[in-house]
């Protein structure tokens, strides 16, 4: 965050995408992608849940270290120091035989199911203040917050 000019007057979500863009100039710009479309939200969450445990079977956090071989893909080895020796866990569950379950090819994957399925509506009581505070803004960002999905019929969480 040390290279974002964090002061500057930025009031839409393009303003930082420019922000992001023009704060690294060596080795390379930022990368930005553009996520104004339901496509870039995925439903991971589930997705993974019928592969992987719910609970990971040990403290990720204080690992150095993660590998993963192709000739045991259902095991994590692991170790919480650099010159450690390694710890090796179960992540994946045994796949049942009664299962139909179809492989994919190698190099091929399952896309998961998109998270929404349309825009997602904002509080009412959030849309009134928003519709206060748009006259601090240009006349032509304005227009974005008036075009904002609103669901009168929600009701207000407490703020």
């Amino acid at each position: 965050m040390d290279l974002i000019n964090q002061k500057a007057a930025v009031e839409l979500l393009g303003g930082w995408n420019e922000q992001i863009l023009s704060a690294r100039s060596k080795p390379g710009p930022f990368c930005v992608i553009d996520c104004k479309d339901q496509n870039s939200f995925r439903s991971w969450t589930n997705h993974f849940a019928n592969y992987l445990y719910k609970k990971c079977p040990f403290d990720s956090r204080l690992n150095k270290e993660l590998t993963v071989h192709t000739g045991m893909p259902r095991m994590i080895e692991y170790r919480e120091s650099y010159n450690g020796a390694c710890t090796t866990s179960v992540v994946i569950p045994p796949r049942r035989k009664s299962k139909n379950i179809d492989l994919l090819p190698t190099g091929q994957f399952e896309v998961p199911s998109l998270k929404y399925n349309e825009k997602l509506p904002i509080y009412l009581k959030k849309f009134q203040d928003l519709q206060e505070l748009k006259r601090f803004c240009e006349p032509n960002e304005s227009k974005y917050f008036e075009n904002l999905f609103n669901n009168h019929t929600t009701e207000d969480e407490d703020a």
